[in-house]
């Protein structure tokens, strides 16, 4: 017998558990010698439910439970199978499931992923020869290829750009906009202002041509207007005071990865230009060069996770045949392939102001 451990259920919810009965362990399904009944047992171990599972094909057998309203928010719900298979009462078929408040969010945010990096991710313990595995989907998103993208847009993050604009002599804090944001690639003031006297449009060539004492202005607005050399005069001022704004500028940039948020300040104005440094919980969001990579380093969390719990098994005394010291040195393996070439590939952060 395999089952699908750690089902959760919410309160009011409805919960369905599945069994697949086997002649030896990775053998053909067989049928029980009568159809497998069931117990559901709270927390303290109370029978709370009982029935009979469903058959849906050879070696299959389903069960479900509706959880009541109040049920207990509990880890430790249980569903104990009776089975008899070849005039012998199978052992140890007790499986732990979860009673949860309707909406707590699970481990994590919802991990997005197709079914076909689903299935390469699961191959590593054995899919699809070995259908029931150790953990489920839902356990491999949330413990496995959660960490796995995380450590991926640490190394390759989504850029997400925002600008502001931002007056002089002024304090500004901005918090990091939602939970998938985590640092800051790049930040800079980007078109300042300078105090110019006057317009830079014509009508401030034409006061120009006057203060150079210019008495003819029969020429304005036609194609070359440039008496005097005005606007080489023009030019020569923009670039004083620009050198004059670089010399006297005041500004600076503090970025608090603790408390998530982004403190400037400038006696210029200007709009500052933020290029926000985030991670997806979408495997689509993966560039297509890294997928290997990504699948590698999950298989690799799933290795020790499987092993973890196969370590547990083995001091309780259970016979398994899984061997975690093989795991682990699999997992390692994986992990390593994939951060040495990582690390060949140049961190490119850069803070601006």
């Amino acid at each position: 017998m395999s089952v699908k451990n750690q089902t959760i259920i919410t309160q009011g919810g409805l919960g369905t558990f599945d069994i697949f009965l086997h002649a030896y362990p990775d053998g053909p399904l067989v049928d029980a010698d009568s159809v497998p009944t069931y117990v559901i047992k709270n927390p303290a171990g109370t029978t709370v439910y009982s029935g009979t599972a469903t058959r849906i094909s050879t070696g299959y057998y389903t069960a479900t439970y509706s959880a009541d309203a109040n049920a207990t928010i509990s880890t430790n719900w249980s569903i104990v199978w009776t089975i008899v298979l070849n005039g012998v009462t199978v052992a140890d078929t007790t499986e732990l499931f979860i009673v949860l408040a309707p909406g707590t969010p699970s481990y994590g945010p919802t991990i997005s992923i197709e079914d076909k990096w689903m299935n390469q991710i699961k191959t590593i313990i054995g899919y699809p020869k070995i259908t029931q595995l150790i953990l489920t989907d839902q356990e491999i998103k949330d413990l496995c290829i959660e960490p796995a993208l995380r450590e991926y847009f640490k190394k390759f993050p989504k850029r997400d750009v925002f600008e502001q604009w931002t007056t002089r002599d002024t304090v500004y804090t901005l918090a990091f906009p939602d939970a998938f944001t985590f640092g800051v690639l790049d930040a800079r003031i980007t078109d300042r202002r300078t105090a110019t006297v006057g317009s830079q449009s014509s009508l401030w060539e034409l006061i120009k041509f006057q203060q150079f004492g210019g008495s003819n202005i029969t020429l304005y607005g036609v194609k070359g207007f440039n008496p005097n050399a005005l606007r080489q005069a023009n030019l020569t001022q923009f670039q004083g005071l620009n050198a004059y704004r670089k010399t006297y500028k005041t500004e600076f940039l503090d970025i608090s990865t603790e408390d998530r948020e982004l403190r400037w300040y400038t006696n210029q104005e200007g709009t500052i230009q933020i290029e926000w440094a985030k991670w997806s919980n979408d495997f689509a969001d993966v560039k297509y060069q890294q997928i290997k990579n990504v699948i590698k380093l999950a298989q690799s969390y799933v290795l020790r996770q499987a092993s973890d719990m196969v370590g547990i098994m083995e001091d309780t005394g259970l016979e398994i045949a899984m061997k975690p010291d093989v795991m682990i040195t699999r997992a390692e393996k994986l992990e390593a392939d994939v951060f040495e070439e990582w690390n060949e590939i140049t961190d490119i952060v850069m803070i601006k102001m």
